[in-house]
């Protein structure tokens, strides 16, 4: 279930951030749910048919509720990319891919917590044998690369989704790449402590019986709540989230017109998908 923030994360529309996942997973949060349910505990039967109930419904209410807002979202996006940029529609687009985020978590969790509490103890045991092993994992391939490494292996990536976006990037808009990458704060290390601390938070939840604060607390604990960190990582994130602003808004405002149009161009394309879904 912690898993399920990375990836259901990029399922509402920051695909536009990501832009690496194929379009079906978009279009099928239930067949994604299911799969990485699956990837951490086997279900019986019972419990299987309980998933398949509760994920029929959240396709049908993901469809009909929330495509539609992501059209109008991408449409705004289309007109916005051909406009002067600023720092401040930046952050206001931001702010609006965390509310469509929050609403589908407050959608799936109640259901996600009854799923949880469901399970045997021998399935509990190994949910989170499987989530601790993943964590263990991502941390020894962390550890294994130098800070220097990180960052050239992180410039690459935010230059490859930059080019998916935007076509090939200037030597401006290669070197604001590089400030950037220079000045983010590394924040990986004190992630991975909250995210331990999380998985323990949701499974002692999960070991109680059921109450509505319990489930309250679950669901925040699926959102995310900023105020639980730690004050340093508070404020790495948001210094780094400025850093983040002002280069987004740098690279954009670099953009040739042709950088434009291939923008505007990918946002419809997303669109339409969304279009021809919801129909």
């Amino acid at each position: 279930m912690i898993k399920l923030k990375t990836l259901l994360g990029s399922l509402i529309l920051l695909t536009l951030l990501s832009g690496c996942a194929e379009g079906w997973l978009y279009k099928n949060p239930r067949f994604v749910v299911a799969w990485y349910i699956d990837d951490y505990v086997d279900l019986n039967k019972q419990q299987q048919q309980m998933l398949n109930e509760q994920l029929n419904a959240l396709q049908l209410w993901h469809q009909n509720q929330e495509l539609p807002l992501y059209i109008d979202h991408l449409s705004e996006l289309e007109t916005w990319s051909q406009q002067g940029i600023q720092s401040s529609d930046v952050i206001q687009h931001g702010q609006r891919f965390n509310q469509h985020w929050h609403r589908f978590v407050e959608r799936i969790a109640p259901k996600l917590y009854a799923l949880g509490l469901s399970l045997s103890p021998q399935q509990h045991a190994e949910l989170f044998a499987n989530i601790n092993a993943k964590y263990q994992e991502r941390e020894a391939e962390y550890l294994e690369q130098t800070q220097q490494q990180r960052q050239e292996e992180n410039y690459d990536k935010i230059v490859e989704q930059a080019q998916k976006w935007m076509g090939e990037l200037n030597s401006q808009q290669l070197e604001e790449i590089e400030r950037l990458q220079s000045q983010l704060r590394p924040t990986q290390h004190a992630w991975m402590t909250f995210r331990k601390q999380r998985t323990q938070a949701l499974e002692k939840l999960l070991q109680q019986a059921y109450s509505s604060e319990n489930q309250q607390q679950f669901i925040q604990l699926m959102i995310y709540d900023e105020s639980k960190l730690s004050p340093q990582l508070q404020a790495d994130l948001a210094f780094n989230r400025t850093q983040w602003q002002q280069s987004i808004t740098a690279v954009i405002q670099a953009a040739k017109p042709e950088q434009r149009q291939h923008l505007k161009e990918q946002f419809a394309i997303w669109r339409e998908r969304f279009e021809d879904w919801v129909s």
